[in-house]
């Protein structure tokens, strides 16, 4: 995919498309757009083998909508990423199967109550390469917080719903929840923000 990247921001430079400074920043974006639709395709894949398109859906929409605001521990390596990515997809889909039904409610509630208990004690918790300014970090934690009581919320409502595939989702969306939460305990260096003050991530 890397290489992919290179050649279509070569070739864009060599048709006058684009600049030759620009040329760097073109091949990490296609490379990102690249990686993240192998991923999207490799979720489907799982989704359709495993007949458990509600389940990997509602895991994918909750981790990422928090994931997106709370930051957190990234990989060094898409591939990395990728691969960790799918064992959490998978682990959520094991777990719905092998745990009892009558015990998805109380699962669902314990994961989100952590999850929104680590987002409230530290998230956000940016990557030194992302690094954001002290006011777009209290926007980041605003959001992150209200994500995770909409998510708590609309789980705990979901698992008194008498559907056995209602309650699947609701597992399944908190679980994403949790593992989203779960990426704020890996410590992660401090770094100076764009107007030149330190902030130790995970305290903002």
């Amino acid at each position: 995919m890397e290489a992919l990247a290179n050649k279509i921001s070569i070739y864009l430079v060599s048709v006058k498309a684009a600049k030759e400074e620009d040329r760097e920043i073109i091949a990490f974006g296609l490379f990102h757009i690249f990686a993240n639709v192998f991923q999207i395709f490799i979720l489907v894949i799982m989704a359709l083998y495993f007949n458990a398109i509600p389940q990997i859906t509602a895991f994918t929409l909750f981790f990422g909508s928090l994931k997106r605001y709370v930051g957190g521990a990234h990989a060094s390596r898409n591939w990395i990423c990728i691969t960790i990515s799918t064992v959490m997809v998978f682990s959520a889909y094991l777990l719905s199967v092998i745990i009892p039904v009558s015990c998805f409610t109380y699962v669902s509630a314990i994961s989100s109550v952590v999850t929104l208990l680590l987002v409230l004690l530290k998230a956000p918790v940016m990557h030194p390469n992302n690094p954001k300014s002290a006011n777009k970090l209290k926007k980041y934690r605003k959001i992150a917080i209200t994500v995770a009581i909409i998510q708590l919320a609309a789980l705990l409502s979901g698992c008194f719903l008498k559907s056995e595939l209602a309650r699947i989702i609701c597992l399944c969306g908190s679980l994403g929840g949790l593992f989203a939460a779960l990426s704020l305990i890996p410590p992660m260096p401090s770094y100076k923000t764009r107007g030149g003050e330190s902030i130790e991530e995970g305290n903002q």
